[in-house]
C-alpha cells in the first residue's frame, strides 16, 4: 500500500510537464562493476539494468520501479552490455554486447502491458489476469468454428483451429516464466554498440504480441536486420555499409517509422523503409549528414528524439566526444542554436536524454556528475540532483515514461543505480490520494485548500524567482568564462 501511494504522488498526467527530481527513492545493486546502460520499460513498470561482475559474467538485471525490487534476473553474456531496448509493446527486450551477440528476450508474465495502470494486484507466475478479453476471443472464434463447421465449411475451421493454435501458443509464452527467445549471433566476431526493435508497420495491430524485427549497430560499420524468431541474418540495411565508422547509436522514430544512426566520425543517417518483406535491401537512405563541421570527427555516443516533437518533425538530441551536446533539426537539416553550458564528455561513453516531456535535457559527465538543462533556452537548472557524483563517468542518464523519476548508472566500480524522485505539488497530492474513494478525503482536500494554496502560490513564486537569478548568474559566469578562453 505505501508503494502504491508513493507512486500515485511521483504519478505525472501524458500532458504534465516533468518535474526534475529532488530526493533519492531506490539504490539498485549493480553488479562489482556496475552497469553501463539502463533502460525503462515503455510502461514505466521495469527498469532493466546491464550489470558487470568480476568473474566476466554480465547479467541484465529486471527491477520493479516502483518497489526496487527485484523480479528476474537473465544471464549468458560474456562481455560489457553496451545497449538496451524494450519492444514497443513491451513483451521483448534485445541487448548489444561485446561479446559478438545480441539476446532478445521474452519477458513471459512480468509483460504488464496487458494490465491497465490502475491494477495493483499481484500476479503470480505472470496468472490469467488481463487475458480474459483474449480468452472471450478464443470462446468467439470456436462458436464461429462451429457454426461454419455446421454449414459444412471444413476449410474455414481448419484455418480458424490453426489461428487460434497460434496464437494460444504465443499467449502462452507471454504468460509463463521469462526466457532467452534468440541469440543474434554475429560472424565472424565484432563489437555490437547499439540494437533496436524495428518499428511496427503502419497495418500492424496494436495488440500484435509478435515479436518485432531487430537491427544491430557495429564496430564494423554494419547494421544488420535480424529476425528473433528464428535468429536468422536478413542482410544489411541498404544492401551495404553506408557508414564509414562504427556504429554508436542508433533510434527509432515511431510516428513515421524512420530510423536514425550515428557514427564514430560525427555522421549521422536517416533510413527509411519501404515495401513489407522481411529483408535489409527494403532500408533506403533518405538523407546522410556528414557535411556539419561541429560534428565533422566527433564520435556521437547516443542520439535521442525530442518527445514532444509533432508528427515528421522535431529535434534529435546529439551527444558525443569532445563536449558536443547538439540539437538537429529535422525540419530545418540544420543545428539549432541551443547551446548546454557546461557539458563535459572529452572521451567517453555519456549517454544525454531528454525529459519525458522535453522540457529538459539531462546527461551525465566524464567527472561522474549530473547536469539538467531547459531543453529550449539552453540555462542550467539548480536541483538536488547535483549532489549525484560518482568517482567514474557517469554513463547512463534516462527519465521515466510517467512518473518523476530519474535513473542514472556508472560503470567502473560497486556502483549502485540510483534512482532519484520527486512527488507532484502537494494540493494535488492531497487530491490524488483522497480520491481513492475512502470516506472524508474529498472534504480533507477542501478544508484549508484555499489557505494553502495562497501560501503555496507565494512559496512558488519566490522559488521559481530565486532559481532564475541563480540561472542567470551561472549563465553570465559560463558566458565570461568562454569569452576568456576565445582571448
Amino acid at each position: 500500500e505505501v508503494v502504491r501511494r508513493g507512486a500515485m504522488l511521483r504519478a505525472r498526467k501524458p500532458t504534465e510537464q516533468c518535474i526534475v527530481p529532488n530526493k533519492l527513492l531506490h539504490r539498485l545493486h549493480a553488479g562489482e562493476q556496475g552497469a553501463f546502460t539502463i533502460a525503462f520499460s515503455n510502461n514505466g513498470s521495469l527498469l532493466a539494468v546491464a550489470c558487470s561482475n568480476n568473474d566476466f559474467t554480465f547479467p541484465i538485471r529486471l527491477y520493479d520501479s516502483e518497489s526496487g525490487m527485484l523480479r528476474h534476473e537473465f544471464v549468458g553474456h560474456h562481455s560489457l552490455v553496451y545497449d538496451l531496448k524494450f519492444s514497443m509493446n513491451d513483451n521483448y527486450l534485445v541487448t548489444a554486447s561485446a561479446d559478438g551477440t545480441s539476446k532478445v528476450f521474452c519477458l513471459g508474465g512480468l509483460s504488464s502491458n496487458k494490465r491497465s495502470s490502475d491494477e495493483d494486484e499481484e500476479v503470480e507466475d505472470g496468472g490469467d489476469e488481463g487475458y480474459e478479453d483474449e480468452d472471450e476471443d478464443e470462446e468467439d472464434d470456436d462458436d464461429v468454428s462451429d457454426m461454419s463447421s455446421l454449414v459444412g465449411s471444413k476449410k474455414k475451421k481448419k484455418k480458424k483451429s490453426k489461428k487460434d493454435e497460434d496464437k494460444a501458443k504465443e499467449g502462452e509464452a507471454l504468460r509463463g516464466s521469462p526466457f532467452l527467445m534468440s541469440t543474434l549471433q554475429h560472424n565472424p566476431p565484432v563489437y555490437l554498440y547499439c540494437a533496436t526493435f524495428q518499428s511496427a508497420s503502419p497495418g500492424t495491430k496494436a495488440s500484435d504480441n509478435s515479436a518485432p524485427l531487430v537491427l544491430t549497430g557495429s564496430f564494423d560499420s554494419a547494421i544488420r536486420l535480424w529476425d528473433p524468431t528464428t535468429g536468422s541474418n536478413l542482410g544489411l540495411t541498404g544492401g551495404r555499409r553506408y557508414h564509414e565508422s562504427n556504429v554508436n547509436a542508433m533510434v527509432f522514430d515511431h510516428k513515421t517509422g524512420r530510423l536514425y544512426s550515428g557514427d564514430g566520425d560525427g555522421c549521422i543517417i536517416i533510413w527509411r523503409k519501404q515495401g513489407q518483406s522481411k529483408a535489409g535491401t527494403d532500408y533506403v537512405v533518405m538523407r546522410k549528414i556528414d557535411k556539419l563541421k561541429e560534428l565533422k570527427g566527433v564520435p556521437i555516443t547516443s542520439l535521442h528524439l525530442d518527445p514532444s516533437r509533432p508528427t515528421g518533425r522535431g529535434q534529435i538530441l546529439i551527444s558525443g566526444h569532445n563536449n558536443t551536446l547538439k540539437v538537429f533539426d529535422l525540419s530545418t537539416q540544420r543545428l539549432t542554436s541551443s547551446s548546454y553550458a557546461g557539458a563535459d564528455n572529452h572521451n567517453s561513453i555519456v549517454r544525454a536524454s531528454y525529459s519525458a516531456c522535453g522540457k529538459y535535457v539531462i546527461s551525465g559527465t566524464d567527472q561522474g556528475t549530473l547536469m539538467v538543462w531547459d531543453s529550449k533556452t539552453g540555462l542550467r537548472n539548480n536541483s538536488n540532483l547535483d549532489s549525484v557524483s560518482y568517482a567514474e563517468p557517469l554513463n547512463s542518464v534516462i527519465w521515466h515514461p510517467t512518473q518523476h523519476i530519474v535513473a542514472v548508472c556508472c560503470y567502473g566500480g560497486p556502483y549502485p543505480v540510483l534512482l532519484y524522485s520527486a512527488d507532484r505539488d502537494p494540493s494535488k497530492q492531497v487530491a490524488i490520494v483522497s480520491g481513492e474513494g475512502e470516506g472524508g478525503g474529498e472534504g480533507a482536500s477542501e478544508e484549508g485548500g484555499d489557505e494553502g494554496d495562497k501560501v503555496g502560490d507565494e512559496e512558488r513564486r519566490a522559488m521559481l524567482e530565486e532559481k532564475r537569478k541563480a540561472n542567470r548568474a551561472r549563465y553570465n559566469e559560463l558566458r565570461e568564462k568562454a569569452l576568456a578562453r576565445r582571448r
